[in-house]
């Protein structure tokens, strides 16, 4: 499906069954989100720092001296410390992932002759979209064309609007 077969001068918006299509054919409207790393990764990475490999070094030299007490120091200290990077920064990755599924964005469209919120990432090419400012906030209408750069109304050129919700 091409945007001209869906391109009209209406501001009814789509209608739901051809945004239901465009989203099909273009996908979601989200920037790609790196992976959650593995468990067993950020265990690895917690003891990929110079200062640990420098200290590792250390306790082998302690252990092949006969300092065996220091040795098990040493190595007893690293873990401990490669533990508690761990479990930190596991809960942190957690958290983070929680805020973003708590944050997730939405979008006013008009779809069916109406305005709708819906998810941001459902927002489809040729979509209507509206946006409500602040008493105070400037803002100003723009659009996007078939060639995707932005199209601004003749009125915005001269001067933008502050617009009150």
């Amino acid at each position: 499906m091409t945007l001209e077969a869906v391109r009209s001068p209406s501001t009814a918006g789509l209608t739901s069954a051809i945004a239901a299509r465009l989203l099909e054919a273009t996908g979601p409207n989200e920037l790609g989100v790196k992976s959650e790393r593995p468990a067993w990764r950020l265990l690895v990475t917690q003891f990929n720092s110079p200062v640990i490999w420098l200290l590792l070094v250390a306790c082998v030299v302690s252990a092949l001296v006969g300092e065996v007490i220091d040795a098990a120091a040493i190595r007893t200290i690293v873990l401990i410390n490669g533990l508690v990077g761990f479990f930190q920064e596991y809960q942190a990755e957690k958290a983070v992932l929680a805020l973003r599924a708590m944050t997730a964005p939405r979008a006013r469209v008009i779809r069916d002759g109406r305005m709708q919120v819906i998810a941001a990432a459902a927002v489809v090419p040729t979509d209507i979209g509206t946006i409500r400012c602040s008493a105070g906030i400037k803002c100003a209408p723009i659009s996007r064309n078939s060639t995707g750069s932005v199209r601004t109304s003749p009125i915005q050129k001269r001067r933008v609007m502050s617009i009150s919700s």
